[in-house]
């Protein structure tokens, strides 16, 4: 994972700040961090939190929706 994606924390606990994590490498990381999310928290932990997630812009949002597989009308909260 590129640690500089999380540089406005001091000090990053995986297990407590997942859902930061996430949120942050889906945002602005690369397939090699993406690669990290899937063997660290697996596929379902990551659909969750993209899921529950407020912190995702347009194009983030469409790319996966894509790739979950998930209908627009699922997320239609984050519609401005």
């Amino acid at each position: 994972m590129n640690e500089s994606l999380l540089w406005d924390i001091n000090a990053i606990n995986p297990d407590k700040d997942y859902a930061y994590i996430i949120e942050r490498i889906l945002c602005y990381g690369d397939h090699d961090d993406f690669s990290w999310l899937l063997k660290n928290y697996g596929l379902e932990k990551i659909k969750e939190v993209f899921i529950s997630g407020r912190n995702f812009d347009q194009k983030t949002t469409s790319c996966f929706n894509n790739f979950f597989g998930l209908q627009k009308e699922a997320l239609h909260w984050r519609e401005k």
